[in-house]
């Protein structure tokens, strides 16, 4: 029994089929990531922004000083003298 041409086989619409879910899963599974991915930074925003205002707050209120970097000679980065 021959097949008309640009037809498929049963197999191959089952193979197909299968594929098609597959892709669709992955798919799903991406957009889940994705959304999982936006949740995370949506929320390191929030605390960050929330960190940032409490800061601000005790620095208005005279609890926290601004921070000086160190001027400990140990931490300063070694410099070279250049060959002439």
């Amino acid at each position: 029994m021959s097949q008309p041409a640009g037809t498929m086989t049963r197999d191959q619409l089952k193979q197909q089929r299968k594929q098609q879910k597959r892709d669709e899963a992955a798919a799903n599974a991406t957009t889940k990531a994705a959304k999982a991915h936006a949740a995370v930074d949506k929320a390191n925003a929030k605390s960050k922004e929330a960190n940032d205002k409490e800061l601000q707050a005790k620095e208005k209120a005279g609890q926290l000083t601004s921070v000086q970097p160190a001027t400990d000679p140990a931490l300063a980065p070694a410099t070279t003298a250049s060959p002439q």
